[in-house]
């Protein structure tokens, strides 16, 4: 895989935001170009002469990463504050 490749392909996804409140923020990431790439890959398929493709679970492994890494942030920023008022 080549560099210019690989700025290729991180080119393609993108972030949406889809709900801003006060406590909460809802993004959507996605690839703008090959969307069903992607489905493919995570989920498997039909081959056309029968049988199936394995799957290669990629985003479901990030998206837990991700929500362990934003949890563990939240949690280290509130005990900040708590540590601040109580000075």
């Amino acid at each position: 895989m080549t560099l210019s490749s690989l700025t290729y392909r991180w080119m393609a996804w993108a972030v949406k935001k889809q709900k801003e409140t006060a406590n909460s923020l809802e993004l959507v990431v996605h690839n703008k170009k090959r969307y069903q790439l992607t489905h493919l890959l995570e989920k498997g398929h039909a081959k056309r002469g029968g049988g199936r493709v394995r799957a290669f679970p990629h985003i479901a492994p990030a998206e837990q990463a991700s929500i362990r890494e934003l949890e563990e942030g939240i949690k280290s920023r509130q005990e900040t504050c708590k540590r601040q008022k109580r000075n």
